[in-house]
C-alpha cells in the first residue's frame, strides 16, 4: 500500500516554476510536509495521513513514512539531516513525538517518557539540534514544553505555562534564545507571543482579530515573524523591532520560512505554493487531485 501511495502522490502532486525557481531549489533542503488523502477502508474511504518532502519546484517529491492513521505536524532539524513529526492522535494511539532521518529511515519514537493521558504536538528543533519544544497536553490545558534530545528530561517554560492558555506552534528563535509560539491571554484570541527561553519572560507581538493567528515561522536573521491569520485571510510579516505588518499573502495558511530567507511556502487551499519573501505573485509547489491535501509545510530548521 505504501508503494502506491507513493506512486500516487508523485504522479497527483505535480509542479510548475521557472528556471531560476529550479536553480534557487538546487540550494535549498526539501519542503517537508503532510499530505492527506483518500484510501480504501472496507466499504468505504478512510482518511490518512504521511509525511512527504519536496523541492521547491515540485521536483524530488518523496513520501517518507507509509504507516495506517495519522502521521503530521513535521518538523527539520537546523542542519536538516533529522525530522521530528507527530504520530497517533487517537485514544488507543495518543499523539506523540517520533524521530526519523531526513531520508525516512530510523524511525523511532522520541524519548519523552510520555505520561498518562499526555498529547504532544508541534514539535521544534532548537538550533543546536540537542532539544525539541513541543506543545504538551497536560490534562487540563497545553503547556510549552522543553525536552532534551538525548535524554527526554523536560522542562515546562513558567511563567508561560502558568499565565498563558492553548499554547501550540512553538518555534525557535534562529539564535536559540527565544521561543514564538501561540496562545490564549484570558479569554482574548488566539495570539503571537515571544518568550526568553531561559527565564521564561514573555511579551505579545500580534494583534490578530477574531479567531487569532496562526502558525509562526522566523526570518533566518530573527529579525521578523511570518504569521497567518485566518480570519483575515492573510498572511502577514511582522519586524519585531518596530512593529511594521506587511501582508505577504491573501488566502494562506501554515507559512514557513527558507533558510536562505528569500521564500515563504505556505498552504493555499489544498497546495502548497511559495511567494518571495520580498513579495509577489505566489507560484505553485504541489497540486492535488480530488480528495487530497497539502499541509503543514516547514522548511526551515
Amino acid at each position: 500500500m505504501g508503494r502506491l501511495v507513493a506512486v500516487g502522490l508523485a504522479v497527483v502532486l505535480l509542479a510548475g516554476g521557472s528556471a531560476a525557481a529550479r536553480g534557487s531549489s538546487e540550494r535549498l533542503p526539501p519542503i517537508v510536509f503532510r499530505y492527506l488523502h483518500s484510501v480504501p477502508c472496507g466499504t468505504k474511504a478512510c482518511e490518512q495521513d504521511n509525511v512527504a518532502v519536496v523541492n521547491q519546484d515540485g521536483s524530488g517529491l518523496r513520501t517518507l513514512t507509509h504507516n495506517p492513521g495519522h502521521e503530521g505536524e513535521p518538523a527539520w532539524s537546523a542542519d536538516h539531516r533529522s525530522i521530528a513529526y507527530v504520530r497517533g492522535r487517537s485514544a488507543n494511539s495518543p499523539a506523540l513525538i517520533w524521530l526519523m532521518n531526513a531520508n525516512g529511515s530510523n524511525q523511532r519514537p522520541f524519548r519523552s517518557r510520555p505520561r498518562p493521558g499526555e498529547r504532544q504536538s508541534s514539535p521544534s528543533w532548537a538550533p543546536d539540534g540537542r532539544r525539541i519544544a513541543a506543545s504538551v497536553w497536560s490534562g487540563t490545558d497545553y503547556d510549552l514544553v522543553i525536552f532534551d534530545v538525548r535524554t527526554g528530561a523536560r522542562r515546562i517554560v513558567q511563567p508561560v505555562s502558568r499565565q498563558l492558555a492553548g499554547i501550540g506552534y512553538p518555534a525557535w528563535s534562529p539564535g536559540g534564545g527565544k521561543l514564538a509560539f501561540a496562545a490564549h491571554r484570558g479569554r482574548g484570541s488566539l495570539q503571537i507571543f515571544v518568550a526568553s527561553v531561559r527565564t521564561g519572560r514573555w511579551g505579545q507581538v500580534s494583534h490578530c482579530i477574531e479567531d487569532g493567528c496562526g502558525r509562526s515561522s522566523w526570518s533566518p536573521d530573527g529579525r521578523r515573524l511570518v504569521y497567518a491569520e485566518p480570519d483575515a485571510s492573510v498572511i502577514r510579516i511582522l519586524d519585531l523591532k518596530s512593529g511594521r505588518l506587511r501582508t505577504i499573502v491573501e488566502h494562506g495558511e501554515y507559512p514557513s520560512w527558507s533558510p536562505d530567507g528569500r521564500w515563504i511556502v505556505f498552504v493555499s487551499g489544498t497546495v502548497l505554493k511559495v511567494v518571495s519573501s520580498a513579495g509577489g505573485k505566489p507560484r505553485r509547489v504541489t497540486r492535488a487531485r480530488p480528495n487530497w491535501w497539502s499541509l503543514e509545510p516547514h522548511w526551515s530548521g
